[in-house]
């Protein structure tokens, strides 16, 4: 099956994600799972993680409830499968791996508790990612683009989904995923921005700009490949080591008892 890009995508409908982060994400599920690795993209819009993912996985299915994006995408030429309904209502067994990009704002906070438990333990990994104190309303008619939960930031996300540890984030940006001691994770204190889609600098040059003072966190293998682009300036790098509190502890067997 062909996922190439075969169509020229209309500009003016809102159903693209963040780029931030989705490198380190997908580097990381690609060492830790095989080419056959069963994945769910829920709320797949216009398949933002598809050129991250398809180089590597074979087996990519998507949950789309605006019908609209399914035709304008191409999706179900470029997924193994598309399911048109509301992920509230979608029912599946396993999948090794499950994302929920840029998706829970959009639902209020029970019903994404509830989505997000019914997952936890119907998928090996689990990866959530959501923007931070982002309202937003109707978008060229989606009424699915309302941000229930425009209030999210590190703090609310450890308040609401105690289960789901944070791996990346910035002051507008997180990822969660079920248990962040799999990931060997570091900071690194860069000054360049890098576009990953078309993996170049944001300049298209030479020399880079300096784009987005920042401190974020990313593997050590993504670090060797940005460096390998001259895309970061490094100032320090360290591993990070986070034991879990007792109250983390305590939060996560009682999750556990929940969902079980």
């Amino acid at each position: 099956m062909d996922r190439t890009f075969g169509k020229e995508i209309p500009p003016n409908i809102m159903a693209t994600s963040h780029v931030t982060y989705k490198r380190e994400i997908t580097d990381y599920l690609k060492r830790n799972f095989s080419r056959e690795a069963k994945i769910l993209d829920v709320g797949a819009g216009e398949g933002t993680y598809l050129p991250f993912l398809r180089d590597y996985f074979t087996n990519i299915e998507a949950v789309e409830v605006f019908e609209p994006n399914i035709k304008n995408y191409d999706l179900e030429r470029r997924y193994e499968k598309v399911y048109n309904v509301d992920i509230k209502d979608f029912k599946y067994e396993y999948y090794d791996i499950i994302i929920f990009g840029d998706v829970i704002e959009h639902l209020e906070v029970e019903e994404a508790q509830k989505v997000l438990e019914y997952a936890y333990d119907r998928c090996k990994e689990m990866v959530v990612a959501v923007p931070y104190l982002n309202p937003q309303g109707i978008e060229e008619d989606n009424i699915y683009e309302i941000h229930k939960q425009d209030d999210l930031t590190d703090e609310i996300m450890k308040e609401r989904y105690p289960y789901l540890d944070n791996v990346y984030k910035d002051k507008i940006y997180g990822y969660y995923i079920k248990e962040a001691k799999r990931m060997k994770n570091y900071v690194v204190k860069a000054l360049i921005n890098f576009n990953d889609t078309a993996e170049k600098l944001p300049t298209g040059g030479d020399t880079p700009r300096e784009a987005n003072k920042s401190v974020w966190n990313c593997t050590k293998e993504r670090y060797e490949f940005l460096r390998s682009k001259g895309a970061v300036m490094l100032i320090g790098i360290e591993e990070i080591k986070e034991e879990p509190t007792e109250k983390k502890k305590a939060n996560s067997k009682k999750i556990d008892k929940k969902i079980k």
